[in-house]
């Protein structure tokens, strides 16, 4: 995710993480490279994605399915953990980009092509 933050020049960053370690980290890390980030410390929610921005990540370890009534709008990229939810995800308009674990049925997907972001292959 700050990856992806470095390469875009993305002015803001808001990470929602249940872990205080991984977001201590983050703290230090932002501190360190002077990046702005909100950092909340709690499990995700859908209230979260109320925030405003221009791109989501999203690796909520298998609680996407809370997500999906939410209308993506933005460019949306999601770590999806079930075969259920990955027709309901496709059938909103995303592709699946990458198996993760094949074993476990973890893949990765986007909306880009639903925005108009990239050509249908």
């Amino acid at each position: 995710m700050i990856f992806f933050d470095i390469t875009t020049e993305c002015k803001d960053f808001i990470g929602v993480d249940l872990n205080e370690k991984t977001g201590h980290y983050l703290e230090i890390n932002s501190k360190l490279n002077d990046w702005k980030i909100k950092i909340i410390n709690e499990p995700f929610k859908p209230e979260h994605m109320a925030n405003e921005c221009d791109f989501i990540k999203i690796d909520v370890e298998g609680a996407e399915s809370c997500l999906i009534d939410h209308e993506f709008n933005i460019p949306t990229v999601m770590e999806v953990h079930n075969e259920d939810l990955m027709k309901l995800f496709k059938n909103k308009g995303f592709q699946t980009t990458r198996m993760v674990n094949k074993s476990r049925n973890v893949v990765i997907m986007n909306n880009y092509t639903q925005l108009g972001l990239v050509d249908d292959v």
